[in-house]
């Protein structure tokens, strides 16, 4: 028993992982950037803040009638990218495990 859930616990990152990917790949980029920035909001919760750039485009995605470009996409996909390293590398090893495993946050 105690091998099967050591076994189910990469699986479950791994299907978190591409689940994620594929909501920040959709082809309606304003629900993509509102699904990173969803993600961002999880990874300040260990640091960090979100920067005024990202904050609008978030908010343009959320309330204008304009969708998002893939230029801004990007920059959300860059931003969540970096702050999740740069949490992950400022955190003690056990607080690292949890974040990668039991949160799914990089």
């Amino acid at each position: 028993i105690a091998a099967l859930l050591l076994a189910a616990v990469p699986l479950r990152r791994r299907i978190k992982l591409k689940r994620r990917a594929k909501s920040f790949s959709l082809k309606n980029t304003n629900k993509a950037v509102l699904n990173l920035y969803a993600y961002i909001l999880k990874l300040t919760k260990f640091g960090g803040e979100i920067s005024p750039e990202v904050n609008d485009i978030a908010l343009k995605a959320r309330f204008s009638q304009h969708i998002s470009t893939a230029q801004e996409l990007k920059t959300m996909t860059d931003f969540a990218q970096r702050l999740a390293r740069q949490n992950y590398d400022r955190l003690p090893t056990g607080k690292r495990l949890v974040f990668k495993y039991w949160y799914h946050l990089i």
